[in-house]
């Protein structure tokens, strides 16, 4: 999901370090660091 994320908003760097990593926590967080992201722009899975 946090790929996507950064994938979705044309974030390459922080797509290209969530793929280099296995931490989880980490994956978040970097997920979290993604530029121009939007909640309202994201739609509601659940």
């Amino acid at each position: 999901m946090t790929y996507q994320k950064a994938v979705l908003f044309h974030d390459t760097e922080i797509a290209q370090q969530i793929l280099a990593i296995s931490n989880v926590g980490k994956m978040k967080a970097l997920g979290r660091a993604v530029r121009e992201y939007e909640v309202r722009t994201v739609p509601d899975i659940l």
